[in-house]
């Protein structure tokens, strides 16, 4: 796929390969801070304990990816139902392609779908590490 300038149908906009490059080495970084943040959180419990830790972090990769491709990402960026939450335009990704997403023209949707998924999923994987060996 070639992203260098690639002219939309019916509009003016092209994408950037640098920005959607950009895009796509940051949505990289985030999504190995997943594996780091479960490899810090191993560093500070006990032995026992690490593997969990780790399982969690992945785990919850796992499973928010999927709730936010079913469900989350058409919540969060659908068009707007009482202006609080979003309708199901995306559900299950089902209207999500190569079209430029509108608040940022110069990027495909999918990619702005996949910072979108691993900024999400490094949220509760945070919040895992609190609780570690306090019970």
């Amino acid at each position: 796929m070639v992203l260098d300038n690639i002219a939309m149908s019916g509009g003016t906009a092209a994408f950037s390969a640098g920005d959607t490059a950009w895009v796509l080495t940051a949505s990289a970084f985030v999504m190995l801070m997943t594996p780091a943040l479960g490899f810090f959180y191993a560093g500070l419990v006990r032995q026992k304990n690490i593997l969990t830790l780790l399982i969690e972090c992945y785990a919850i990769f796992a499973a928010v990816g999927i709730i936010w491709a079913l469900l989350g990402y058409s919540l969060g960026f659908g068009d707007s139902c009482g202006h609080f939450i979003g309708d199901s335009k995306f559900f299950a990704l089902r209207n999500l392609g190569a079209d430029p997403y509108p608040e940022e023209p110069t990027i495909p949707s999918y990619v702005f779908f996949f910072f979108q998924l691993c900024a999400c999923a490094i949220t509760p994987a945070l919040i895992v590490g609190a609780p570690a060996e306090r019970f």
